[in-house]
């Protein structure tokens, strides 16, 4: 049971049900330009991992003991600065990953990167620059270019090409994926910023088709755009706008094009107040979406309280807005003990409210009705 929900007797017949058991060492030197590290980690789980019987699954992570070791390094030259790491596991899969950044210019950077990690890698909280989930069952290439024509422009864009030897969630062969991207970023000063970014990407998925018995894999290719606007319209105040839109492409042999497009398109303006030499803050939001389904599904990250971060997705159509307040309550000096108690209160509201529907969700979490609203409190004491 890891999703923290008590609700039912069989969830809380799951609680307490997994003990584990983590150790590791190791052992590193940094010198003035290189740096290398020796580490192994050690778990073991008082119950089996076990994965559904699926054929993308025959590789995936099994058991209740796993055993990491792994040896990293980084070197700089100049202005070239490379660094990388070679891991195995308990039966001697191997994953790797090498990587250079190369300053060819004072306003040219540069950046390379190559991963390969077997199909039947396994590791519990490996993270890596992959595009899978979790760096398993992947070999690819990256190329990344950040150019500064001018003193308020910047140009940056990547490559990204990637072969997964082994099936995966959803793609039922052997595949592969391609992911491009360029951004021109403008900052004309301190005071305002805004960039336009393209991006593509092409991964192999299982199509639904009547006339395979099995599931038919073909590319999906997904097109985006997006245009950022920051304006700080005094110290104590600045507004954010974004606008956003998706395309998929899929195969549709039914259509004179050959495919099919699905959109997304999503659109919001946030405004931050801060004033200065006051004990309260707040930021608020309204959102638009609207989109044909769950794969043109977008992502926002929204501003929450401290020590709390939010990346919310929405597809379907329908409107968000949320409020944000910081209130620090006050100063408290405490003369025997000569220390300043600090006390503020956070909250956060928010709804999103869908076009057309008369319940959200399923199951346990299913909501009578079309709105959907967050309530959040936080009280913050620091001595």
């Amino acid at each position: 049971q890891t999703g923290g929900y008590h609700r039912t007797s069989a969830e809380n017949a799951d609680r307490n049900g997994q003990r584990q058991t983590a150790a590791g060492a190791q052992l590193k030197y940094s010198g003035n330009k290189l740096h290398w590290g020796i580490s192994t980690v050690y778990y073991r789980f008082s119950k089996s991992i076990e994965k559904a019987d699926r054929p993308y699954n025959l590789f995936a992570l099994q058991g209740n003991n796993f055993i990491n070791a792994a040896i990293d390094y980084s070197y700089t030259f100049r202005n070239l600065h490379v660094f990388g790491e070679l891991a195995t596991d308990k039966n001697l899969h191997p994953a790797m990953l090498s990587a250079a950044v190369l300053s060819l210019h004072s306003n040219v950077d540069a950046a390379l990167v190559y991963r390969k990690m077997a199909r039947a890698y396994q590791s519990v909280n490996a993270n890596a620059f992959t595009e899978n989930s979790s760096p398993v069952n992947e070999e690819g290439f990256y190329a990344g270019l950040s150019i500064r024509p001018a003193a308020a422009w910047r140009l940056d864009a990547y490559a990204d090409l990637a072969r997964f030897p082994w099936l995966r969630y959803r793609v039922d062969a052997p595949s592969t994926g391609k992911d491009f991207l360029v951004q021109l970023n403008y900052t004309p000063g301190k005071q305002a910023a805004a960039y336009i970014r393209w991006k593509t990407e092409s991964k192999w998925m299982n199509l639904d088709d009547e006339v395979f018995t099995n599931h038919h894999v073909s590319a999906l290719t997904k097109n985006n755009v997006r245009l950022q606007l920051s304006i700080a319209l005094s110290r104590a105040l600045s507004l954010d706008h974004r606008a956003e839109l998706i395309i998929n492409q899929a195969p549709d042999s039914s259509r004179p094009t050959g495919h099919s497009n699905t959109q997304g398109f999503l659109s919001y303006l946030s405004m931050a107040c801060a004033p200065a030499r006051s004990n309260w803050s707040g930021n608020i939001r309204l959102q638009y979406f609207e989109t044909d389904g769950y794969n043109e599904r977008l992502y926002a990250y929204e501003n929450d309280l401290p020590y709390s971060f939010s990346i919310p997705f929405f597809y379907d159509k329908g409107i968000r807005y949320y409020l944000n307040l910081q209130w620090d309550i006050s100063k408290i000096y405490n003369a025997s003990k000569r220390k300043t108690m600090r006390i503020s209160i956070g909250g956060k509201w928010a709804q999103t409210i869908y076009a057309g529907k008369t319940s959200i969700g399923s199951g346990l979490d299913e909501i009578n009705g079309h709105r959907h609203t967050e309530a959040k409190l936080q009280l913050i004491v620091k001595h």
